[in-house]
């Protein structure tokens, strides 16, 4: 794991303040302010963690959630027209669609269908 070091420094440092909040308090100090403090830092921390994988991973998962939608409309085999690409579909993985088109094999996300006009291309047309 590469961030295995970070994490261990992390554990370190939470001990350390358990550790210096549970002193302050048995020398008979109120330590409800600092330890309300430490609570709200590390709040923020995890808060500003988890804003961050969740801006950093929406196309993925709108790219997954569309994958869903697509394959109660399509399955492979069918030719299809999305985004300016004709192609048959090869498979549908879990983020976009493989086509074969003229030019090779094409992979074009999910939301391609979604959010945009697609459709089927009928045999002999």
């Amino acid at each position: 794991m590469a961030q295995a070091p970070l994490l261990g420094r992390i554990g370190q440092v939470v001990i350390l303040l358990i550790a210096a909040v549970t002193a302050v308090e048995q020398l008979g100090i109120d330590a409800g302010f600092l330890t309300a403090t430490i609570t709200i830092v590390i709040g923020t921390g995890i808060g500003g963690i988890a804003l961050a994988f969740a801006l950093g991973a929406r196309d993925h998962v709108r790219n997954i959630i569309a994958t869903h939608y697509l394959r109660q409309v399509y399955g492979a085999g069918q030719t299809v027209k999305v985004a300016g690409v004709q192609g048959r579909i090869l498979e549908i993985t879990t983020t976009g669609v493989i086509l074969e088109t003229a030019d090779g094999q094409t992979w074009v996300p999910a939301d391609e269908f979604v959010g945009k006009v697609s459709s089927r291309v009928l045999e002999g047309a």
